[in-house]
Formats: C-alpha cells, sequence, structure tokens
C-alpha cells in the first residue's frame, strides 16, 4: 500500500498492498521535442528515494523509524509517460502491509489525496468568494483610485488568479495521481512476486 507525500512540511490514495497516500506535490514537466526521440522518455519508471524529516516532517519521520525495522516502509519516486509531451512525477510511501498503511493513514491523514483534495476545494473556494466580492464592489476597477495605487491594485488581482490557477493545477496533478496508484500498486505487486520467484 503506498501514501502520497508532496506540499507537506512530491502522493497515492490508499490502494491495494502497496500504496496508501502520496507525498508532496506531483509535478507534470514538458518533454521537450529534441528529447523525444529516445524511447526512454516515453517508458514509466520507479526508484526509491530517501525519507527525510524535511519532506515528511519530525512526527512522521519517527513514527516511520519506530516501526521500520520489522517491516519495509520505503519512499518510492515514480515518474509516468503522458501523452503527447509530459513526464509526471510523484513520490510515495510504500508500506508491505495494509494494516501498516491504514495505521499511517489515520495517523496522517494530511496524505490521503480525498483530504488534500477537500483543502485544496476549500481554498479556492474561500480564494474565489473573495476575489468575487471585490469584483462586485469595484476593488479592483483600477479607474476609480488614484495612479499610485492602480499597480498594486491589477497586482494583486494577478496573485489571486494565479492562486487560482494553481490550485486547479494541484487538484489534476493530484488526481491523475489517485488513478496512477492503482497502476503502481499493480506494477510493484508483480515486481514483488518477481523478486521472489513466484
Amino acid at each position: 500500500m503506498t501514501a502520497n507525500v508532496a506540499d507537506q512540511p512530491s502522493y497515492m490514495q490508499e490502494a491495494q498492498h502497496d500504496f496508501p497516500g502520496s507525498h508532496g506535490r506531483p509535478k507534470s514537466l514538458h518533454i521537450m521535442a529534441q528529447a523525444m526521440v529516445a524511447p526512454s522518455t516515453r517508458e514509466s519508471w520507479w526508484g526509491y528515494g530517501k525519507i527525510e524529516t524535511a519532506r515528511l516532517g519530525a512526527q512522521c519521520v519517527q513514527w516511520i523509524l519506530t516501526r521500520d525495522k520489522e517491516h519495509v516502509i520505503r519512499l518510492m519516486n515514480t515518474r509516468n509517460y503522458v501523452p503527447r509531451q509530459t513526464a509526471f512525477y510523484a513520490d510515495w510511501l510504500s508500506f508491505r502491509e495494509d494494516e501498516l498503511a491504514s495505521q499511517f493513514l489515520s495517523a496522517f491523514p494530511r496524505f490521503q489525496i480525498p483530504n488534500r483534495l477537500q483543502s485544496l476545494q476549500r481554498d479556492r473556494q474561500s480564494t474565489a468568494t473573495r476575489m468575487e466580492e471585490r469584483l462586485n464592489r469595484g476593488g479592483f476597477d483600477i479607474g476609480k483610485h488614484p495612479p499610485e495605487r492602480r499597480r498594486a491594485i491589477a497586482q494583486r488581482y494577478m496573485e489571486l488568479d494565479d492562486k487560482l490557477r494553481d490550485i486547479d493545477d494541484h487538484c489534476r496533478a493530484l488526481e491523475l495521481a489517485e488513478q496512477l496508484s492503482l497502476e503502481w500498486t499493480a506494477r510493484l505487486g508483480e515486481h514483488r512476486l518477481q523478486e521472489h520467484g513466484v
């Protein structure tokens, strides 16, 4: 089972055996046209990363370290090719046992993708409401304000608009990560079977 871990102090929703949640904020990066000639740019891959306090937080790392002696908990880095020219990167915590993954997500619900999406949607609603209220009362009408204040007013409008777009991008990334979690759970389950010669 896996847990997605990014943005917290790079995410798979609670799934079967390998992924209980995502760590951090997934990233989509454009693959340059010149690089597309290499077949490796259109492949998905995974590897292991280091469990660090800076990425997960001290309490989370302590929780993992106290249990990792008898259970295998790993930070996994994944890359998926998304047609036509996008590489999608996400980080996950991988647990061998479903029960341990469930305990982790209960202790640290911020790593559950549905919780993260709800929090982002609340933030988006609040920001959009404030922006709409200010628009309705003419707060962004720069013609009503003295010239020395106009740049700051326009800049504030752009900041709020950028924040809304950033939240939308973050939500889309988390939704894609949630879908990919099922694929990675199955793929890593097959990998384990091969490792053990089953």
